[in-house]
């Protein structure tokens, strides 16, 4: 009995990862990242975003820009993520 145990469980987790490894990687990311603030320009939330987009343009080989969106106590910088597709 414990062998048809492992037996059923090690043969699909072996063939998962060998047809998943003939599958090519994407490029990340395909299209310029926006970080959304559902902040105004110039306050705290805006420094700190400002500061960690600085500190990941070298890590990333797309732009990455600020985006603020203030208004509705977040609910428009929220709404800004479905309209472009960040959230499903």
């Amino acid at each position: 009995m414990k062998r048809s145990f492992y037996f059923t469980l090690i043969v699909p987790f072996g063939l998962i990862m060998v047809l998943s490894s003939s599958i090519p990687a994407q490029t990340f990311p395909e299209k310029p990242i926006s970080l959304i603030l559902p902040f105004h320009a110039g306050g705290t939330p805006d420094i700190v975003g400002r500061a960690l987009v600085e500190a990941v343009k070298k890590h990333l080989p797309k732009p990455v820009a600020v985006v603020n969106r203030p208004g509705g106590a977040g609910t428009i910088g929220i709404s800004e993520l479905y309209v472009s597709g960040g959230l499903p």
